[in-house]
This record gives structure tokens, sequence and C-alpha cells, in this order.
């Protein structure tokens, strides 16, 4: 059985994060949708910053996979 629905947002924003967890630091932002583009703006904010725009290496370890990956339909 295959179940589908709409769902509107009704102007609710979305807030998205990123944790550092070596200086427990947030950063986080309000973006009007999910999906790759604020998540992309959110990368930009935190490394643009110091110690992320110099480190040779910064990891990330990201959840809700699908607001940060682009969708495409699937072949039903």
């Amino acid at each position: 059985m295959k179940l589908e629905f709409e769902y509107e947002r009704m102007g609710a924003l979305a807030y998205i994060a990123a944790w550092d967890v070596h200086r427990a630091k947030v950063f986080g932002r309000c973006e009007k949708t999910t999906g790759i583009e604020p998540f992309t703006r959110l990368v930009d904010q935190v490394m643009s910053q110091e110690p992320y725009n110099s480190a040779k290496r910064v990891f990330w370890v990201i959840d809700n996979g699908s607001s940060t990956v682009e969708l495409r339909p699937s072949e039903d």
C-alpha cells in the first residue's frame, strides 16, 4: 500500500544548525525551507570563520540526509 500526503509549512521556518563539539559552539540559521541550498549556506557560514577556514581538515557528521542531497524522482 502506497500512502501519499501533501505537507504545507504554512510559513513555518526551518532551523538548521552545526555544532562544534570541541568548542561547544552552535552555529544556526533560520531558513524558509530545508534542502541543499540552505545547507550550503550553513556550511559557508561555518567555513568562512576561524579556525575552520584555515584548518587542514574539518569533519561534518550529517543527519537528515534528505535535506542535504538533491532528490530526483524515482523511476517506479
